[in-house]
């Protein structure tokens, strides 16, 4: 998914808050959505900038996430919702002859009810598959948050675009609540998230998270 405002464009990472942010752009600033929600749900900057007409230089921003939150986040959304997410892959795959982008490797990786053997997977199947996805999004983005500071560094990038922000809507972005939120929490093996981390030092180098 891909939102532009005015010479602004988001890109959404899945799991990062995008949903949250889309309504939040749509809803206070008139976001335009670029693309088609039901098949090109998380694109990159190449589909945004198909939609992009006028020959202005649009700034991009996205978010990024810890990788280990990450993939526990998602290894959470999908236990809560399988098999609706898996189904739809699959009809997805039987329609277009694909998967949606950055998701088939997930079909792999993805144990729902348990986190040890999705961490396994990630590390003995598509190690490095967070920093991969990440960086698909952010290469050439002028701006990156990080999830864990949404609503600050979401200000912070519009202000530093040129978007203005009133004092009444940054009260209003700030009580609104997250969307697609999981609740599942089951604490992983140890070992196996300093072996995730160590397959996952791109990432943790390059958008500068240290450990836990």
């Amino acid at each position: 998914m891909a939102i532009r405002v005015g010479d602004a464009v988001f890109l959404h990472v899945p799991r990062t808050g995008g949903t949250f942010l889309r309504t939040v752009l749509v809803d206070h600033f008139r976001g335009e959505v670029l693309g088609d929600m039901t098949e090109d749900d998380h694109n990159d900057r190449i589909l945004a900038e198909r939609f992009i007409q006028d020959g202005k230089r649009c700034l991009f921003f996205c978010f990024v996430r810890h990788p280990l939150r990450w993939i526990y986040s998602t290894w959470a959304y999908w236990t809560e919702n399988s098999p609706t997410i898996r189904d739809q892959g699959k009809a997805r795959k039987k329609r277009t002859g694909k998967f949606r982008k950055y998701t088939e490797e997930l079909h792999e990786i993805i144990v729902e009810g348990d986190i040890n053997r999705t961490l396994r997977n990630l590390v003995e199947l598509h190690p490095g598959y967070v920093s991969r996805t990440f960086e698909g999004f952010a290469k050439g983005c002028d701006r990156i948050g990080k999830y864990e500071r949404l609503h600050d560094e979401f200000f912070e990038i519009m202000e530093a675009f040129g978007i203005p922000i009133s004092d009444a809507m940054r009260e209003n972005i700030r009580g609104r609540e997250r969307i697609q939120f999981t609740t599942t929490m089951i604490l992983p093996d140890k070992d196996l998230t300093e072996e995730v981390l160590k397959t996952e030092r791109e990432a943790m180098e390059r958008f500068e998270y240290g450990e836990i």
